[in-house]
């Protein structure tokens, strides 16, 4: 019983497909790794560009705090804003709000509101 199956794996052409089937794998998997190198390098490009305007859009928003903090804080003494974290500032924006900071916080609720009749 042995004997077949020790010549049908010393076969020339088994080994010849032996060949055929490892330089396919071969082929496959460089060509997976230039395809995940190239999805790397595609992905790296967007998350760079993500961070970039991750810091754009925090620029704007510490923008806008910093002017609702000077509304807010004319003519009252109080601590440096350099010195207070952004939550910080935050709540003491909410505390001592400017004009206008109602409606502010009044449209973003009605347009939460709007955004989810609309889910």
């Amino acid at each position: 019983m042995s004997r077949p199956l020790t010549r049908a794996l010393a076969s020339r052409w088994l080994a010849l497909g032996a060949v055929l089937v490892v330089a396919a794998l071969g082929v496959a998997l460089i060509v997976t790794s230039l395809t995940a190198a190239k999805t790397e390098a595609a992905l790296r490009a967007r998350i760079a560009e993500l961070v970039r305007d991750n810091r754009q859009v925090g620029a704007v928003w510490g923008a806008k705090l910093a002017a609702c903090e000077a509304g807010s804080v004319q003519g009252r003494g109080r601590v440096t804003d350099a010195e207070l974290t952004n939550e910080a500032r935050a709540q003491a924006l909410a505390k001592n709000a400017p004009a206008g900071f109602d409606v502010c916080a009044r449209m973003e609720s009605a347009d939460q509101a709007v955004l989810e009749t609309l889910k």
